[in-house]
């Protein structure tokens, strides 16, 4: 008696895949997880889902205000730093996505020392230099489709200190075909 083998096609994976995205924000390229790994992590997620539906802690956590104060404080630090990559500079981009700083913010940072004028200087010279801009995006693993959202939270920075926006390169543009 013969018997036949059936044919199995290759899984089909979705070019789009943000809820594995958002729960694998540490592990970097999801894309690179064979399906049974996929599936494994989605159904952790939605086990952390059930977990994690009460999101009030017990645990004291920073505030947006403070946020902004530790942030602004760090970038006053460490912005003429190459080696720290802007960092502080791109946290701050991305609080800024949320919320204009708050005057609190930074009265509260400038009591310790100035925060504002680095914080010019950290923009112009991050606008300035898009190797530099590239390597930090490079050094902190940046993946491509966030590198745009940062540098709208740069040129909303820019904006409220009436400087200009950045002189945006390929990989710094949206993708004009995200939103079809």
């Amino acid at each position: 008696m013969k018997t036949s083998t059936p044919i199995i096609n290759p899984p089909i994976v979705p070019n789009k895949l943000r809820f594995l995205e958002s729960i694998c924000w540490q592990t970097g390229d999801v894309y690179r997880f064979t399906p049974e790994q996929m599936l494994s992590r989605y159904e952790r997620g939605w086990e952390y889902r059930k977990l994690f539906s009460n999101l009030e802690s017990p645990v004291a956590c920073l505030s947006l205000n403070d946020c902004f104060t530790s942030k602004l404080l760090s970038n006053s630090d460490r912005y003429m730093d190459d080696s720290v990559e802007a960092r502080d500079l791109i946290d701050l981009a991305i609080l800024r996505l949320q919320s204009a700083i708050p005057q609190q913010s930074i009265e509260k940072a400038e009591n310790a020392y100035e925060v504002m004028r680095p914080l010019k200087i950290a923009i112009a010279r991050f606008q300035e230099r898009p190797d530099y801009r590239q390597k930090c995006f490079f050094g902190l693993q940046v993946r491509e489709a966030q590198i745009p959202i940062i540098i709208d939270g740069i040129d909303l920075l820019a904006s409220d200190l009436n400087l200009a926006i950045t002189e945006r390169f390929f990989k710094e543009q949206h993708d004009i075909w995200d939103n079809l």
